[in-house]
């Protein structure tokens, strides 16, 4: 007799829509943004994408330092949906979204000038708007992801990226400059805003506050604020240094190759923050932290991510030369180093949210803590050391030791598999040799026919 929780067996089948869902929209963004990239490498300057780079890492910064884990406490809490405590939520959303906007604003032109990057002042002065408007989302989103329906959130997402990705191009051909990537960057907020409330039943919340709710709203978020402090250290680091140190043109070839990486990390990421998250969490709240309750919600799709990351490794330069022009060439020594922190990073981000479903709130943030010493300690020393490249390694690795932090914790808890892992270093192997073949086969017939 099959000993699997029956459980697990019917939230299951309902997962099948929103998980094909979410492959299919990823995928046509991967393809719509990579595309879309090619583009704008054309019409503007390597320097425009090192400017959008730092505007977006200060306010990720400030994004994070301020993050009060309103989603989160809306999937996992038991009052997440009450009324009363969804406008209390909302009211300290708008409040936070004002004060980030104005920070922003304030500190725009003494942080470029810090950085050595003027140009990207009035830039951030513009940008600060988003927070602004972000503030007065409506709840649909979270509480959809809540329900198992990210089929609704993933297709809207894909409809907001067509029209960003079309009016930053037409932007980008009329200006030829970095205001089309910002412009992109507040057009894609404001889009989001109007979603929010037309296509989500039950949108609107008025503001009213409740110390009772909100003294709950700070003490679940606790740890998620601290996590969030960490967090935007540790991710930022790089970019910082990459600006501050590098040339224009350097820093910007470094951020269009982060971005074609990050456009992986963020689908796997995506996907374990949005359904495998409240899948786990409806799984263990009812039976426990389990072996099964740990892998069954990823089925197969984590072996999909390591396949193509470590394929995407030899791959790189390849790509790097069919599709942009002859200044980003060194892009694809970059991608190629970029491309191993995706197989990390499919470890870490399901050990994540599964601490997050078990409670483990103080775990995720010594987890934190450990990717910030990596990146804090070890991108300076290995760019001392080795340069650009050291730094790259640096920033691919970051995630390791905090790999072996979450595994002991999973072992401790008794729901690590050592055969569901030996699977994923095939799915990397498999990989790599198909990797390997088609840069063979490019460089053996098509090497330098494209530039």
């Amino acid at each position: 007799m099959n000993s699997r929780p029956l459980t697990y067996l019917g939230p299951a089948r309902r997962l099948v829509n929103s998980t094909s869902v979410l492959f299919s929209s990823h995928i046509a963004q991967i393809f719509i943004r990579f595309g879309s990239n090619a583009i704008l490498a054309r019409l503007l300057y390597p320097e425009a994408f090192g400017i959008l780079m730092l505007v977006t890492s200060i306010m990720f910064i400030g994004e994070m330092l301020s993050d009060m884990g309103f989603t989160p406490f809306i999937i996992r809490h038991e009052n997440g949906l009450d009324p009363k405590y969804l406008d209390t939520l909302f009211t300290m959303q708008v409040v936070r979204g004002f004060i980030l906007g104005a920070i922003f604003f304030l500190l725009a032109n003494p942080l470029a000038d810090w950085m050595g990057e003027p140009l990207a002042g009035p830039a951030l002065q513009v940008a600060a708007l988003s927070p602004v408007i972000r503030g007065f989302l409506s709840f649909g989103i979270p509480i959809a992801r809540r329900q198992q329906k990210e089929w609704k959130n993933s297709t809207l997402e894909l409809v907001a990226t067509i029209l960003r990705v079309l009016v930053v191009v037409v932007l980008a051909y009329w200006w030829r400059s970095h205001w089309a990537l910002i412009a992109g960057m507040v057009f894609m907020t404001a889009f989001n805003l109007v979603i929010s409330y037309a296509c989500y039943p039950d949108p609107w919340r008025r503001l009213r506050w409740d110390n009772k709710i909100a003294g709950e709203v700070f003490n679940f978020s606790g740890w998620i604020l601290a996590s969030g402090v960490i967090f935007a250290a540790a991710a930022q680091i790089d970019k910082l240094m990459v600006v501050k140190l590098f040339s224009g043109e350097l820093a910007g070839i470094y951020a269009l190759t982060l971005t074609i990486m990050m456009t992986l990390d963020r689908f796997m990421l995506s996907y374990f923050n949005r359904i495998y998250f409240a899948k786990t969490s409806s799984i263990v709240r009812e039976t426990g932290a389990t072996v099964e309750s740990y892998y069954g919600p990823m089925l197969r799709i984590r072996l999909v991510f390591a396949f193509v990351a470590a394929a995407a490794i030899p791959l790189s330069p390849a790509l790097v030369e069919v599709v942009f022009d002859n200044r980003y060439l060194q892009g694809g020594a970059f991608l190629s180093i970029l491309f191993f922190r995706p197989l990390v990073t499919a470890l870490v981000y399901p050990g994540e949210e599964y601490l997050i479903s078990m409670k483990r709130m103080r775990s995720k943030f010594t987890n934190d803590v450990l990717r910030l010493i990596a990146i804090a300690v070890g991108a300076p020393l290995a760019f001392y050391q080795w340069g650009v490249y050291g730094l790259l390694w640096a920033v691919a690795l970051q995630d390791v030791l905090r790999l072996f932090y979450i595994y002991w914790i999973l072992y401790s808890a008794k729901v690590l598999s050592v055969s569901r892992e030996l699977a994923y270093g095939l799915a990397i192997a498999a990989g790599a040799v198909v990797g390997l073949i088609g840069a063979y086969v490019y460089n053996a017939l098509f090497s330098g026919f494209f530039t």
